[in-house]
């Protein structure tokens, strides 16, 4: 809004399809298959390592300095790993009210109807073209917000804040339907 303000609309609008609009429809296109081929060549390497027999690994540690070990030794620590990893997978205790009604909320949000998956990490550009569309109509209707009637905007921002997953930062959300507690966090919290 402080852009808005000290600019205009003109040249807010500008400034948002150059930095938001264009880089989100080039990503499609340039950054995003990138990305996925890196992601499958390290799953690829990743996956080769860990079927690499205990013998190899151990014979590695020696090559890297660490403490040699055994095959056996090798093969045991993965198995302890396994386990380790499946025991905390489970679920420790039943959530209360609050915390079943946050999953619910977001499971709801995971649908196949809000949820598809297109923007990849490149959501937040979608969400700002979202706000300045909303800002854009708002401003063109005479509906801007303006001056010391913001104020309000602080604390009510704590109320979508209490939805997110993590308790940092926005939550990542894919789909191109912005989760409710998004789309009144995020314009708040750009400013």
């Amino acid at each position: 809004m402080l852009a808005l303000d000290r600019r205009g609309l003109q040249t807010l609008l500008a400034q948002r399809t150059l930095r938001s609009l264009i880089p989100l429809v080039l990503a499609p296109v340039t950054i995003l298959p990138l990305t996925g081929a890196m992601v499958t060549l390290a799953v690829r390497r990743t996956a080769a390592a860990a079927a690499a027999p205990a013998s190899i690994a151990a014979g590695v540690a020696g090559f890297l300095g660490l403490p040699a070990r055994s095959a056996t030794d090798v093969q045991q620590g993965r198995e302890a790993i396994a386990d380790l990893l499946a025991a905390r997978s489970g679920v420790a205790e039943s959530p209360g009210l609050a915390a079943t009604l946050v999953a619910r909320y977001h499971s709801t949000l995971a649908s196949p109807q809000l949820l598809f998956g297109l923007l990849d990490h490149f959501w937040f550009l979608w969400y700002v073209c979202l706000m300045v569309a909303v800002l854009t109509a708002a401003e063109t209707a005479g509906l801007g917000p303006s001056g010391r009637h913001r104020w309000w905007l602080v604390p009510a921002n704590c109320l979508p804040f209490t939805m997110m997953r993590w308790p940092f930062g926005p939550d990542t959300a894919l789909g191109l339907v912005p989760p409710p507690h998004l789309s009144f966090f995020m314009p708040v919290a750009s400013g």
